[in-house]
């Protein structure tokens, strides 16, 4: 199925967000380092990598990670107190990346791909790292509009 040469609307039910089997890594860190504008050094300290599919072909990557320390607007999002804040990081996963695979713009793609995405993190964060999260936190990149309109639905 090629997505590059759309011209009509896309039915987004059949999407599908999972986690990535051990033997896509490659691929996955592959196509990240090559398309994402920040590139791929690593994800940091716990992390967890998920591709959104329909019928198998690859739609989009998203990239799971442990926060930094301090990040000023995260914090003050948050809330928490200094004392607070080094007693929760851990329950903070962070949006380290997220990249649509299609060369063209299809309606409410990124929208729905992290609604799905925020379905299971939760969960499979308890799954895999044995601790839960209560916070999400999406890279937001301010000169990019459409990506500003995404927001943490949780």
């Amino acid at each position: 199925m090629s997505f590059a040469t759309l011209t009509t609307p896309v039915n987004l039910k059949p999407v599908r967000v999972r986690l990535i089997n051990t033997d896509e890594r490659e691929r996955w860190d592959a196509l990240m380092r090559a398309h994402h504008y920040l590139g791929l050094v690593a994800l940091v300290e716990r992390s967890l990598r998920y591709v959104a599919e329909i019928d198998g072909h690859w739609l989009a990557l998203l990239g799971w990670a442990s926060p930094a320390l301090k990040v000023a607007s995260r914090d003050d999002w948050i809330g928490w107190s200094p004392t607070l804040q080094w007693q929760r990081l851990a329950l903070i996963a962070n949006n380290s990346r997220f990249l649509i695979l299609l060369g063209e713009r299809v309606k409410n793609l990124a929208s729905r791909i992290l609604g799905l995405n925020l379905a299971c993190l939760s969960r499979d964060w308890q799954l895999v790292h044995g601790q839960p999260h209560t916070k999400t936190r999406p890279r937001i990149d301010r000169s990019d509009q459409t990506v500003d309109r995404l927001r943490n639905r949780n």
